[in-house]
Order: structure tokens, then sequence, then C-alpha cells
């Protein structure tokens, strides 16, 4: 069995709208672990411990998710430009009305 890290600072947002829950538990240098649930406040403050502890041990095995191996990005287009060495034409004179 792996040896549990001590982590030094852990936060546990709760937010709660109507009765949806969402409870977190945080860390510095490890990927946050959120659930989701219904209930009131006292359930929520219920479901702090487990999740931590349930976030821990999470940590101890990965603390990180692993890297995305994402394609390279397409190159972009480049525009063309006019190569012309004619120079620009005139604009026309606007007619006089007066």
């Amino acid at each position: 069995m792996p040896r549990r890290q001590k982590r030094r600072m852990l936060r546990a947002p709760l937010c709660l709208n109507a009765n949806r829950i969402m409870v977190g538990a945080q860390s510095p240098n490890c990927d946050p672990v959120y659930k989701t649930s219904e209930g009131s406040l006292a359930d929520a403050l219920q479901m702090i411990p487990t999740l931590v502890s349930e976030a821990n041990l999470k940590w101890d095995a990965n603390p990180r998710y692993p890297k995305a191996d994402l394609p390279a990005p397409a190159p972009s287009p480049t525009l063309a430009r006019a190569t012309t060495t004619s120079p620009p034409a005139k604009p026309k004179a606007q007619p006089s009305f007066f």
C-alpha cells in the first residue's frame, strides 16, 4: 500500500443552488475532485469527510490527470500577397457638379 502523503493545504468548496449540492476537494499540485448531489446544507457537510478521503486516495495514486496526447494544430493559412510590379491605379477624379 502506498504511503499517504501529508497535504499542507486543502480546500473544500461547497455550492448550493436550491436543493442541488456541489462539494469539492482541492489541494495544490493536485487535480480537483468534485461530487454533485441533491439535499440540504447538512447533507453537503456530511459529504465532505468522505470526499476528502476519496480525494486523498486518488491523489496518493496519481495527483494529476495524464497529459492529453493532442494532435499538433494545423498551420495557419498564409494570405496570398499581390506581387504586381506596376504602380497602383490612380483614383478617378470626382466629377465637378458646380
